[in-house]
Formats: structure tokens, C-alpha cells, sequence
């Protein structure tokens, strides 16, 4: 599947399964600074053109510090080709489709609601807690490698107001998904 889609939609897939869980979000707590969810937050990390001088390149095969991804498999060699062919081919950014599903919440202070999202295949999923004028409340990832249900259990802040969205962002996948507030 990897084949059909072009070199920067199989690297942010590539960095969804295997590096956002510690190079994401929130950004303050994103491990060494890295923010992999993200094209401006991978970009600092190449020099587009050269992936032999590129210290995300230099991480990712131990050239420099631990080898990444830290405590997990190495990735496989297809995996990194992908990465240094597409530095190599100036690092584009390419837009990553997602569905998106919302649902109204009436958040209370201190109270917890639960989002839950169903895809039956793979995918990689962002939720946002938003206000009615856009501003993020709460935000998480997750990736599910086979399909199946991720669950956000969230409280709500005392500053939060009466009305809010949730918003999940569904990415990765040909499957359509389905959202709960409990």
C-alpha cells in the first residue's frame, strides 16, 4: 500500500506508528524538542536535500545520541529509505487527508466525559477539546496499527466554558469511523 501514495504521506505515516507517541503533542513536553506530528515541527530537523547531514537521519540510525526510536525496534530499512529518499528529494510537504468528526459538549468543571472513536483499520487519530471560537481546551493522539477504539477519558477544567467541541481527526485509513461522548 506504502507504493501508492507519495514520499511525504509515507513518512508522516511512518512517523505516526512510530514516533509521534513521544515527538508530538503537547509541544513543551515533545521529547528532545521534536515535534514529529507535524511538517514545520520535523523540518528543523533535515537539511532538505542531503539526508546524510540531516540530524533526524542521524537519530534515526544511531549516529548521533541513541539510536530512535528510543526503547522500540529499529525501524525497518524500507522505513528509512523512504525518510532519506524523501530529504533527498527536498522534503516536501504534502497534505495529509483526514476525515473529521465533531460532537457537541457541555463540558461541567472537574466532571469527566469520555470521546471514543471506532475505525475498523488502521489509523492514526488527534482529538480536540475546542471552544466555539477555536481555541484548543485539550489535545491527544493516538494510533490504532489495526483498527479497533481509542478512548480519551478528559476532565474538564473550572476555566472551561459552558459549551465546547470535540473534534477528532481521523488519519490514515480508507475506513470510515464513528464518535461517542459518553
Amino acid at each position: 500500500m506504502l507504493e501508492a501514495i507519495s514520499y511525504g504521506r509515507q513518512v508522516a505515516l511512518i512517523f505516526a506508528f512510530h514516533c509521534n507517541h513521544c515527538h508530538a503533542t503537547p509541544p513543551a513536553a515533545a521529547a528532545g524538542g521534536l515535534i514529529t506530528a507535524t511538517y514545520a515541527g520535523v523540518k528543523a530537523s533535515i537539511v532538505a536535500g542531503d539526508a546524510g547531514k540531516s540530524p533526524l537521519m542521524e537519530y534515526i540510525d544511531g549516529r548521533r545520541a541513541k539510536r530512535m526510536p528510543l526503547d522500540a525496534p529499529p525501524l525497518e530499512r524500507t522505513q528509512i529509505d523512504t525518510i532519506a529518499q524523501w530529504i533527498k528529494e527536498g522534503a516536501r510537504e504534502d497534505e495529509i487527508p483526514a476525515q473529521r468528526l465533531t460532537a457537541p459538549l457541555s463540558p461541567k468543571p472537574g466532571r469527566t466525559f469520555v470521546v471514543a472513536c471506532r475505525v475498523p483499520a488502521r489509523a492514526y487519530l488527534r482529538l480536540l477539546v475546542t471552544t466555539k471560537a477555536g481555541a484548543i481546551l485539550h489535545r491527544e493522539e493516538s494510533a490504532l496499527p489495526s483498527g479497533g477504539e481509542a478512548r480519551w477519558p478528559v476532565v474538564a477544567a473550572a476555566h472551561w466554558p459552558r459549551q465546547a467541541t470535540a473534534r477528532v481527526e481521523v488519519m490514515f485509513t480508507t475506513a470510515a469511523a464513528r464518535l461517542d461522548v459518553e
